[in-house]
């Protein structure tokens, strides 16, 4: 089974040895300025990888006895997995995982596009291992990223064979990821960003015969076999216990696929271009001109360092608290070892029977002070509170303490919304970083949106038809419509993660709606009475005032339904009868007389009506057919 990209653009295929060793120059001095400036952030990745794994940073400790206690308290892993435990659940219990939020003039294409999405999200996007991976690295490391391209699944055997294709979320490890140093983490705006390929032989091959790479030699003569995997890598196998074999078989070649500005023309001005090289050799592979929108990146980090493009992880911030508490744990253990130990003080004679002792020994002595004990150590108890302070010191770094004090206010019989407000007011905390992973992952979502558009504006039979037995005939057509209509597609919606903070799910959204529902029945009733009053209204002031009136609350009623994050096609709430008047004033004025009377009589008003006003109203009650327009009165002559 082998994955395919297949969102590649126009190749450039003119290039001379000149261009190429320049652009390979490039890529290589650049890749080296990025590796080095992020050197300690990966080993202190590594630390937090092993903190969470609970491994000492000794193998053994010898002091002040042999094999004294070496353990490592994992107050970072309680907090990451507290904390990715509560986002999944946050993010996991609307059963509309994203909603699509439509901007003004798109509102008919909304329900098309959100059925494509949720069959996505269900079925073709990637979106659990993306929720369960990129989120939970994160949370431990600090920083998540996704690749998303429009990808074939190809089963070969003696045929090869396409049995799956659209866009795809692929969460990337932190050390396959690499931005220019100095970035402040906008992948969108960087100069470049690029993520390493690690491929077999004939992984390659098949890559570079899908991909139709310009300057790919098929004998495997301008790539070379990478000498080991990243570090970074490697801990994750030994933490894990897996034995991986990859960098000693020397089996894999790293290559890099970046999407960047540079000016391969030479003419002043960057291009954009999408690149394939070798990272171990230097040699440019694949030159494109890219066929994104948007490069197809997604960067987000859990807290935020202003100006740095990595973020700062949970397993980091509980780390100082986790060395001292590991530190004072250990020697409280050793303390209690120790105290409940003796050093034998004995006489020459007596010495040597001490070598080795056992319970029930006897010891033959002439004199009680030939054979004493001395205590090793005395109890010392404020060790097990200054370990508990750091405890509550950590919580309140992490913001644990939070979620285990809202957790202890409610009881059995705590009513459901003050439950709910103790609940709120605990993940209040964690309101920035999990923004920054719920806009992540709808951006992710939004791109395989995007991945759609550009093979549907490429012509992609495959891609269309896949839209089309996906959606049926008539949304199907309404979304490729939409594809080929607007140029950029955040111009047209928003993909937006469905919940966003702990009062978001189904018992609250069923009261919502009711509370709204109440809320737009008694609104528009008292609109009907004023819609009556400005039809009836005995002066020109009155009627102008009433129709002001109105305007302002329609106006009001669209800004407080637009607070409600479900309703995505405001307008079709507000109810407003757009071009009536103008629909009115083009009529003959004997109808435009019968409507005022049709108007007057469904308010219950006296008005005045003209001659067709009753029998439009008998036509609405299906007591008769409606009038036969007449011929309007021939004109007076006027006299000579």
């Amino acid at each position: 089974m082998r994955i395919v990209d297949r969102s590649g653009g126009k190749p450039l295929r003119d290039l001379d040895d000149a261009m190429l060793a320049s652009l390979s120059e490039w890529l290589v001095n650049s890749r080296l300025r990025s590796e080095a400036a992020r050197q300690a952030i990966e080993r202190q990745c590594m630390d937090d990888l092993r903190m969470y794994q609970g491994v000492s940073s000794t193998a053994e400790r010898n002091v002040p006895i042999d094999q004294a206690p070496n353990l490592e308290i994992t107050l970072g892993a309680v907090a990451v997995d507290g904390i990715y435990a509560n986002f999944v659940e946050l993010v996991t219990q609307a059963s509309q995982l994203v909603t699509i939020i439509p901007r003004k003039h798109y509102e008919d294409y909304a329900d098309a596009l959100q059925d494509l999405v949720d069959w996505g999200c269900r079925e073709a996007f990637n979106v659990e291992e993306a929720i369960n991976v990129g989120p939970f690295d994160c949370i431990r490391i600090g920083t998540m990223d996704y690749y998303i391209p429009y990808s074939e699944k190809v089963r070969v055997t003696d045929i090869a064979k396409t049995i799956d294709r659209g866009p795809r979320i692929v969460p990337i490890a932190f050390e396959d990821f690499h931005l220019p140093e100095g970035s402040q983490g906008n992948i969108q705006y960087d100069p470049w960003c690029e993520m390493d390929l690690w491929l077999y032989p004939s992984e390659l091959r098949l890559m570079a015969r899908a991909g139709k790479w310009a300057y790919y030699d098929p004998e495997l003569k301008n790539v070379t076999r990478a000498a080991s995997i990243p570090e970074l890598t490697q801990r994750r196998y030994d933490l894990a216990r897996d034995q991986s074999s990859q960098a000693a078989e020397g089996t894999l070649y790293q290559l890099v696929y970046r999407c960047g500005e540079y000016d391969i023309d030479d003419d002043g001005i960057n291009e954009e271009l999408e690149i394939i090289w070798d990272k171990t050799s230097g040699h440019v592979l694949d030159v494109k001109y890219p066929n994104y929108q948007v490069r197809p990146f997604e960067h987000a980090v859990y807290q935020i360092q202003p100006k740095v493009a990595w973020g700062l992880s949970v397993q980091r911030m509980c780390a100082p608290y986790e060395e001292e508490v590991t530190v004072i744990h250990n020697e409280r253990v050793l303390n209690m070892r120790l105290a409940n130990a003796r050093i034998w003080k004995a006489t020459q004679q007596v010495a040597p029977f001490m070598e080795r002792i056992w319970p029930g020994k006897v010891i033959r002595v002439s004199r009680t002070d030939e054979f004493t004990g001395e205590k090793m150590a005395d109890v010392y108890p404020s060790s097990a509170q200054a370990e508990l302070m750091d405890i509550t010191y950590a919580e309140r770094r992490t913001g644990l303490a939070d979620l285990t004090n809202a957790g202890q206010k409610i009881g059995t019989r705590t009513p459901g919304i003050s439950a709910l407000s103790y609940m709120q007011a605990a993940y209040r905390r964690f309101t920035p970083p999990f923004r920054n992973m719920r806009n992540c992952l709808g951006a992710a979502v939004r791109q395989c949106l995007y991945r759609y558009q550009e093979r549907v504006r490429a012509k992609d039979k495959h891609a269309i038809d896949d839209l089309l037995n996906v959606l049926g005939e008539e949304k199907g057509n309404k979304v490729i419509e939409l594809f080929q209509k607007v140029d950029n597609l955040i111009d047209a919606f928003d993909a937006q993660i469905t919940a966003t903070s702990v009062s978001v799910n189904r018992e609250a959204d069923r009261q919502n709606w009711l509370m709204y529902a109440n809320f737009w029945t008694g609104f528009q009733k008292q609109r009907l009475e004023l819609e009556q009053f400005a039809a009836n209204a005995p002066t020109p002031h009155l009627k102008q005032v009433a129709e002001e009136i109105i305007a302002a609350g329609l106006y009001l009623l669209r800004r407080f339904t637009r607070t409600f994050e479900q309703v995505s096609d405001v307008d079709r709430y507000l109810a407003e009868v757009r071009g009536f008047e103008e629909m009115a004033g083009q009529l003959p004025p004997q109808f435009q007389q019968g409507l005022q009377g049709l108007a007057a009589q469904l308010g219950g008003a006296m008005a005045p009506q003209s001659q067709y006003g009753p029998q439009i109203q008998q036509a609405m009650d299906g007591q008769g057919p409606p009038p036969e327009p007449s011929q309007p009165p021939p004109p007076q002559q006027e006299a000579a």
